[in-house]
């Protein structure tokens, strides 16, 4: 059986009907173009086959039926290369007619970007049995042609043959499938291997495409709420998956709006102008990051993000992400505006002056040692979920730390170098791995009812709050002077280390919003690890001071001024 010839007729049907339209759809969801374009003859075939192939392959999906292949989900629309092309070109002879300039038609690459998708024919001619020539013959004869008149038709092999048809995405240069007829014998024209090729290979058409596609179906976030700090910018990453659980493709668009806020590093998409709350993302890896920036916490305290899926499959040079055609809504999150956590300083500075006598000299010690932390605590990860109880741990969010360290020797009496013959001395930030040892717990117990607070009282559990800083060991500069009888009192430099002093202090809650102390107190003895509490009536009896304040040769200073954000 024949395949469909070249009669005027077709081409002329082609040309004026430029779009093989479907049905029209009762409901909008995500359409797709094909377009099946002209392909190149194999060598020895002088008749192009190509538009009777595409034609007779159109015809196989058209069986579907237009209500099949209209119908969501995925509308198939099937458009005519050679009247795409013939649209093309009117549109440019128009545009180059107005603005007086030569027509500039697109070139073959750009008109197949016409359609989401496109067949790629090849047809080989593997052996030749015969070649029938091409001759002249009469024209037909109609009111439009000469009499006399003659047309040439082409000639065409007869052999052994093969044909090759890839559903090809030409935005993204993806194979979605590929398939090739079994050899036959005869001309290249006949219907039944590519009838064949495709009820074995394509008739499932819209599933083919919607298994490539991937279109994302969920997006899931890490929690239903996520806690926002207003006054910082947050990540919030969520996770996209088709309907069989699967990554969609790279390049599937989502928008994703905001009802208050903004993000910063999506595209502003699918509305016009300054108020726009939909930014466009693509799927990439299947895990998607936003950055979040909170509206004036002021004007609310919550926030909401939707996900939605688009139609749009086409690269963003062809269709800027500007544009995603907003689909169904597939995940969404709440977002809580809260001040967690507190920032301010903590200090802890230790100073000694003290002499020790000798048998006839005396050496006097003073010195200073200073440990600082400046920034904001929040609570750790691990409370998570803990929210509502009593206790809360915080630990250093964006917090720095510096120290400083000077002491000095004075000798005096019978000395081999009188004055100052020793220092030890440096200065610099407090080591950023070594900061996570800083730490602040509050803990809040029911203080409304009297009678359940004087029982909690009775066992030392009142509110309160522990500030922990860690000690350190870290790197100093020595100088030492000495004696000797040919050069007499020199100075030699020389490196060594020393412990910064940490602290605890542990104090009653008296204003949960801002926790403040200066606290003193001075001590015969020295110590790299100090403790401070004004809850020495608890059970543990423990210390107010440690070291003890016994008396004055080593000074001790505690200060911290936190506030709640």
């Amino acid at each position: 059986m024949r395949s469909i010839q070249f009669k005027k007729s077709v081409i002329l049907f082609l040309m004026l009907n430029i779009q093989i339209n479907v049905l029209a759809q009762e409901e909008y969801c995500c359409q797709r173009i094909l377009m099946f374009p002209t392909f190149p003859m194999p060598e020895g075939q002088e008749r192009d086959l190509s538009l009777a192939i595409s034609l007779l392959w159109n015809s196989m999906i058209n069986k579907t039926g237009a209500h099949e292949l209209g119908r969501c989900p995925l509308p198939v629309e099937l458009r005519s290369w050679e009247g795409n092309q013939e649209v093309d070109s009117l549109t440019e002879n128009m545009k180059a007619a107005t603005t007086k300039t030569q027509p500039d038609y697109p070139s073959d690459e750009e008109a197949r970007k016409g359609a989401d998708y496109i067949w790629k024919g090849k047809l080989e001619l593997l052996s030749i049995d015969k070649i029938i020539p091409g001759e002249w013959e009469d024209a037909y004869i109609d009111e439009n042609t000469m009499p006399g008149a003659r047309h040439y038709e082409p000639g065409y092999a007869i052999g052994k043959w093969r044909f090759t048809i890839q559903l090809y995405n030409p935005f993204w240069g993806e194979v979605v499938k590929e398939a090739s007829t079994s050899v036959w014998e005869g001309d290249g024209d006949l219907d039944e291997p590519y009838i064949t090729l495709f009820s074995q290979n394509f008739s499932n058409l819209k599933e083919i495409i919607l298994d490539y596609e991937k279109t994302p179906k969920k997006a899931e976030f890490e929690s239903k709420v996520v806690q926002v700090d207003p006054e910082k910018t947050k990540r919030i990453t969520f996770n996209v998956t088709d309907e069989k659980g699967e990554k969609p493709q790279k390049w599937q668009r989502l928008a994703v709006k905001v009802d208050f806020g903004s993000i910063i590093n999506g595209t502003p998409c699918c509305e016009l102008g300054e108020d726009a709350k939909f930014y466009s993302f693509m799927c990439e890896e299947g895990q998607v990051t936003i950055e979040y920036k909170a509206p004036d916490p002021d004007k609310t305290t919550f926030d909401h993000l939707t996900v939605y899926n688009g139609c749009i499959i086409k690269d963003p040079v062809t269709i800027s992400m500007t544009n995603v055609e907003i689909q169904d809504v597939i995940g969404s999150v709440d977002i809580a505006l809260i001040k967690e956590g507190y920032s301010g300083t903590i200090t802890v500075t230790k100073t000694w002056d003290y002499t020790k006598d000798g048998r006839n000299y005396s050496i006097k010690n003073v010195g200073k040692q200073t440990v600082s932390f400046n920034g904001i605590f929040k609570p750790i990860p691990q409370m998570v979920g803990m929210e509502g109880q009593p206790i809360t741990i915080y630990g250093p969010h964006e917090v720095s730390g510096t120290w400083r360290h000077n002491e000095e020797c004075y000798c005096s009496g019978d000395c081999s170098c009188s004055g100052l013959n020793y220092q030890k001395f440096g200065s610099g930030d407090f080591p950023q791995e070594s900061l996570q040892g800083l730490i602040l717990i509050t803990n809040l117990f029911p203080t409304d009812n009297k009678v359940v607070a004087d029982q909690l009282g009775q066992f030392g559990l009142v509110s309160w709050y522990d500030i922990g800083t860690p000690t350190e060991n870290v790197p100093i500069q020595t100088r030492t002077k000495s004696y000797s009888k040919d050069t007499g009192c020199t100075w030699d430099n020389s490196t060594g280390s020393i412990n910064l002093t940490g602290s605890d202090a542990r104090f009653k809650i008296k204003d949960i919003n801002h926790l403040h102390g200066d606290i003193s107190w001075s001590s015969s003895k020295e110590s790299t690890s100090v403790s401070i509490t004004d809850m020495t009536e608890a059970i543990y009896d423990p210390k107010q001071f440690d070291p003890e304040q016994d008396g004055t040769e080593y000074t001790y200073t505690v200060t911290w001024n936190l506030r709640i954000r």
